[in-house]
């Protein structure tokens, strides 16, 4: 009895222990248009929304301005263009349930490509306890999770 008792709250303390990943990152993404600029020399304006679609708060981290770090497109030509920066730090969000934050980027594209058709991928991390922590695990790729937007056209 004694055995079948420990084994029920060692089984009981595993399962409550574990984190629904689902939960983890329940972070949407959206894209749009800037319309509030017709052209710009640095690239073509976009405004990415991150949106906590759980019901806890969200922690996300995002560079304050080396946005490779943190977003990538689906189509090769397309991209970020390189914006000069003095200080690149990473900064963490913690998103509240169905807080929004929106992100000004700018996209490139090929010369002389018609239309093209992208998404952006948001690379969603685990929550980290330092900033060091943080730039280890964007650096290297791991345990990144890339959560896509919508479709946009530019």
């Amino acid at each position: 009895m004694k055995k079948l008792l420990l084994t029920f709250l060692i089984s009981l303390t595993f399962a409550c222990s574990k984190k629904n990943n689902n939960e983890v990152n329940a972070i949407s993404i959206t894209i749009k248009k800037d319309e509030s600029i017709n052209l710009n020399p640095i690239g073509n304006p976009i405004i990415v929304t991150l949106k906590n679609d759980s019901n806890k708060i969200s922690p996300i981290w995002i560079m304050s301005c080396d946005y490779n770090k943190n977003f990538i497109t689906d189509n090769k030509d397309i991209d970020f263009p390189a914006i000069e920066c003095d200080k690149n730090i990473p900064k963490l969000y913690n998103l509240k349930p169905l807080e929004e934050k929106e992100i000004k980027l700018y996209v490139i594209s090929s010369i002389g490509l018609s239309k093209q058709k992208f998404k952006i991928g948001f690379l969603m991390n685990k929550e980290f306890s330092t900033i060091e922590k943080y730039q280890n695990e964007i650096s290297n790729k791991e345990n990144i999770k890339i959560i896509w937007s919508n479709q946009l056209s530019i």
